[in-house]
């Protein structure tokens, strides 16, 4: 503000300077002089010189000289007057370029304040990005510091989990070769007793057993809950023994639900036996079967083997529709019964099948 007003004084001096320089301009240019001498000097009619036309001129003369004399004192008194007025807008005018001066030299403090100024934030800014940076780095070494714990103490925990579960093994391992009988075999998930005179199923409890192999033995009865300590059981070998339909009930295989194979050769059963839905391969061969009910394999969408060779199954022992719910069958074996011609109604699925 202080600047705009001075800018406005500055250039309002310069205005009046030239209305000031200008009227000077005219006066100088205004000559009495040249109008006094041009008077003197005209040219005199000598021919017609009476005196009283000589006092005549000479009056004139006079008069001219004195009104030429007092416009001279007007115009130096106007002269002295525009150079009063002069002086004093000089004098305003200088003060005003003074003023002018200070202004800008404050300007040029203020802008070398601000420079320096600014020039002191970016210093000071960068010394806080690089305390950020450093920051940052301390951080990141801090957080891979503690990932590298982390990761070892991980590594740490899952050896230990594995030394843990290879004594929990080994453990189990020498518990259940403890606990069973006399000629049973224990290789990893695989527990073998065949033909070693067995006449009730052994206590096992080791859940990672998957194998069961129990064929030629003289089993009659299995316990409702005989396989309840075998959840991961998958393949069970019960061949050549002395199993009918009352030596077990009928849910014994059902809580065997990831069981895919069983084997019941060679014993006295007269009925299939309720069974999981994840059984896939099925070989009762060599019993008493006589009938297949419309419900006989209910429930077995997954089975794809199946065997009845040596039973006493013909053409009318078989409901209607009794293979209908294995939809995923390929092999069928019933030879060795007494069908004269291959039973009706086999699922659309079976590649191989022998009836005689």
């Amino acid at each position: 503000m202080q600047a705009l007003l001075v800018f406005c004084v500055f250039f309002g001096a310069l205005s009046v300077e030239g209305e000031v320089l200008n009227e000077l301009n005219s006066l100088i240019t205004f000559s009495p002089e040249t109008d006094v001498s041009s008077s003197q000097h005209q040219p005199v009619d000598s021919s017609s010189a009476p005196t009283d036309e000589k006092r005549t001129n000479e009056a004139q003369r006079t008069r001219q000289v004195s009104d030429t004399a007092t416009d001279t004192q007007s115009v130096m008194g106007r002269t002295e007057a525009v150079w009063v007025e002069l002086n004093a807008v000089l004098e305003r005018w200088g003060g005003a370029a003074g003023k002018l001066n200070a202004v800008l030299r404050e300007l040029r403090e203020e802008k070398k304040r601000l420079m320096d100024q600014g020039e002191e934030q970016k210093a000071k800014k960068k010394e806080e990005d690089e305390d950020d940076e450093e920051e940052e780095d301390d951080d990141d070494d801090e957080e891979e510091e503690e990932d590298e714990e982390e990761e070892e103490e991980e590594e740490e925990g899952k050896e230990e989990e594995a030394a843990e579960e290879e004594e929990n093994d080994a453990s189990n391992s020498t518990s259940t070769q403890d606990s069973l009988p006399e000629g049973c075999q224990l290789a990893e998930s695989r527990i073998s007793c065949k033909q070693i005179g067995l006449s009730h199923l052994p206590v096992i409890t080791n859940l990672e057993v998957t194998i069961l192999e129990l064929p030629g033995n003289n089993l009659t009865r299995i316990p409702p809950r005989g396989f309840s300590e075998l959840p991961n059981l998958e393949e069970l070998d019960l061949n050549l023994n002395k199993l009918d339909d009352s030596s077990f009930g009928q849910s014994l295989f059902m809580n065997l639900t990831k069981l895919k194979s069983l084997k019941l050769d060679s014993n006295e059963l007269t009925t299939i036996p309720r069974l999981p839905s994840s059984l896939e391969d099925l070989k009762i061969n060599n019993n008493k079967i006589n009938q297949l009910a419309s419900h006989s394999f209910k429930g077995l969408p997954n089975l794809k083997v199946l065997e009845l060779t040596g039973n006493i199954l013909y053409e009318g022992s078989i409901a209607p529709w009794a293979f209908k719910p294995l939809k995923a069958l390929k092999f069928l074996r019933l030879d060795k019964n007494r069908f004269s011609t291959i039973p009706a109604d086999l699922p659309p699925s079976i590649e191989v099948s022998s009836a005689t």
